[in-house]
């Protein structure tokens, strides 16, 4: 089955709406977005979109049907759902399909999805302008549309751009940068007294460990109970490990293991993993062996977790469990579903979020 393609006409109609900004991302960051685009950008927002038919398409590409998704992608990408947009610029960008891969409108759709104010979006675009694919290096760019991924709280954004704006203590990280001493800490305590939980977890680890500020554990322990209170799963996660390992706080491993099924429960890989951990620890209280294999399972779903140490920690958790469970445990585990989703679930997901 052949692929539909855009034609000239839908092509010229997208490269005549690009709207970058040109001013550093900072001067405009906070607090909130600048209109882009005018009425044709009102016209995207009160769009009806035709329930369940975005679902639809997910579904198809999860499937690995990348032929019917696409068509479905397409249709609702040109009406103006961003989410389509950005799907379907991932199809062309990754090649998923026959005589589909197409970076010039890979990059057309992405820039329409994230005029649109899609987070996932907007984040591709800063990493066009950082490695200069597509258009030139532009440090300034990249810290625009980083910015406005951070906005709304896309993890993978704000961890990009506290290295793109490093402190002066700030050493280790080697990539391209825009110096400023003071302003990292200022605007991540900002976003965190507006609601950001990720910035008071990152901030947190800034006293932690003393990057650019003077270290202080117990503000380090108030940020991250700050980024907990929101339920962030990465602000659980953190003071869940505070709790285990008595950093700033009296050890409580049931208030960790409480902690960490939070996060967990969140779609967090790394509470998961801990969580895994925590019950297969040889002299701990919480000793569990089936709940050991039970989150090794879910947590090595993650590409963050190795193959070959996922295999290890599987097969050795395997072996501590009782074997008449291992198979329902594998079973349980492999149909489990976050009981929050990360807001960017879906087809984002197959690439990564944060």
């Amino acid at each position: 089955m052949a692929m539909n393609s855009l034609n000239g006409h839908q092509i010229s109609s997208i490269k005549n709406e690009k709207t970058l900004a040109s001013q550093p991302m900072w001067q405009r960051y906070y607090p909130h977005m600048v209109v882009i685009g005018g009425a044709a950008f009102i016209a995207a927002m009160i769009i009806i979109f035709v329930p369940g038919r975005f679902e639809q398409a997910e579904a198809l590409f999860e499937r690995g049907e990348y032929v019917s998704a696409f068509q479905d992608y397409l249709e609702l990408a040109e009406k103006g759902d961003p989410r389509a947009q950005y799907a379907l610029a991932m199809i062309y960008d990754r090649g998923l399909g026959p005589n589909i891969y197409d970076p010039d409108l890979a990059f057309l759709w992405f820039e329409r999805a994230a005029v649109a104010g899609f987070a996932p979006a907007q984040y591709k675009m800063g990493e066009y302008y950082y490695d200069g694919v597509m258009v030139a290096e532009d440090l300034a760019k990249t810290g625009y549309w980083w910015g406005l991924a951070a906005d709304q709280d896309y993890h993978q954004a704000w961890s990009r751009l506290i290295n793109l704006y490093p402190m002066r203590s700030d050493v280790s990280y080697l990539g391209k940068r825009i110096w400023d001493e003071d302003l990292v800490a200022i605007r991540l305590r900002e976003a965190g007294e507006n609601g950001h939980g990720y910035a008071l977890v990152l901030l947190g680890n800034f006293y932690l460990n003393g990057f650019g500020v003077r270290q202080d554990i117990a503000e380090a322990v108030s940020l991250i109970q700050k980024a907990a209170d929101q339920q962030n799963s990465n602000g659980l996660f953190a003071l869940g490990y505070f709790y285990q390992n008595e950093i700033g706080v009296a050890a409580d491993p049931k208030r960790a293991e409480a902690l960490y099924l939070a996060a967990a429960e969140r779609g967090n890989p790394a509470a998961q993993f801990a969580l895994a951990s925590l019950y297969d620890a040889e002299n701990g209280s919480l000793r569990d062996a089936e709940q050991a294999l039970f989150w090794t399972y879910i947590a090595t779903r993650h590409p963050f977790v190795g193959r070959e140490s996922g295999a290890a920690l599987t097969a050795k958790r395997t072996r501590a469990a009782r074997a008449a469970m291992v198979a329902d445990i594998r079973a349980s585990a492999y149909a489990w579903q976050p009981a929050f989703p990360p807001p960017t679930a879906g087809a984002t997901e197959f690439y990564g979020e944060g």
